[in-house]
């Protein structure tokens, strides 16, 4: 018999003079022991009480059945090739397919059902340069928000050798001639606290073809936790721009290119720095 409740501590929070029952705290370290045990014994409670339901079958059925159909995303044009997504009916991840023409024969440019034997890793973020000639994506596992990025040659079908770690809400902006583009990480695992490791995300620069060691720190912020920033190419051939509603910033450029740093948002701040 499973126990269908969490285990309950003494543990009481005063604030102030308000005291707050915290008896679940355990349950926030999502890789303890102790959490992967209640996260076990609650999916084997609700995988018994499903699959005791009678009519479960018949609905398994029917859903897939309906579902079982060619879906396909709303193409994007890149330079000169036109991309889109295209799900046959039920594969697990949908493909992403490239046409050279809207007349053109489909090409597989990534099928993110070969990541993974379960179909679990999924292709969560796409960048393409503006020339369509190549695609740094994301890859993310059992639908964590944590995400590596690697670089794929569209014509070739290969990727480059690195791969971008560390990586959670990234943003990507290529520069308008393929040299390389801008992202967002989250701090090396080791180098900050554990309570901050999905703090305070920087800007860095990466060149297709080099070891991310070699990325050049370019933005950040760390007067207060920024988990996400978004970065967007500009009309400028060599500049992207960075909303932030951060009061303050620290910038550093690579010399390759520079940063405008855009105000956004109901507050306003009067000493702009970029």
């Amino acid at each position: 018999m499973h126990d269908l409740f969490a285990r309950r501590d003494d543990v009481i929070e005063d604030y102030h003079g308000t005291k707050v029952a915290d008896p679940y705290r355990w349950l926030e370290n999502p890789a303890s022991a102790d959490t992967l045990a209640w996260v076990e014994t609650q999916n084997a409670i609700t995988s018994q009480y499903i699959s005791a339901i009678p009519a479960r079958a018949k609905i398994q059925a029917r859903m897939t059945a309906l579902w079982d159909y060619p879906k396909y995303s709303v193409p994007v044009k890149r330079g000169d090739r036109y991309f889109f997504h295209k799900n046959t009916g039920l594969q697990d991840q949908s493909v992403l397919y490239r046409q050279d023409t809207l007349q053109g024969e489909a090409v597989v440019v990534i099928d993110p059902n070969t990541f993974s034997e379960d179909g679990t890793a999924a292709l969560t973020n796409q960048a393409f340069s503006e020339d369509g000639g190549l695609l740094a994506y994301g890859i993310s596992s059992s639908g964590s928000d944590w995400q590596e990025i690697k670089i794929r040659q569209v014509d070739k079908g290969t990727d480059y050798p690195e791969v971008i770690r560390w990586c959670k809400f990234s943003s990507i902006a290529w520069r308008h001639d393929n040299q390389g583009f801008f992202y967002n990480r989250l701090p090396e695992p080791g180098t900050v606290p554990e309570e901050d490791q999905s703090n305070f995300s920087q800007v860095y620069w990466h060149t297709p073809g080099t070891p991310q060691t070699e990325d050049q720190h370019s933005f950040a912020c760390w007067t207060q936790p920024m988990p996400a920033i978004t970065l967007l190419a500009t009309t400028a051939p060599s500049s992207i721009s960075i909303p932030t509603w951060m009061p303050r910033v620290a910038v550093s450029l690579p010399s390759i290119l520079s940063i405008q740093i855009e105000r956004t948002g109901r507050n306003s701040f009067p000493n702009k720095k970029t």
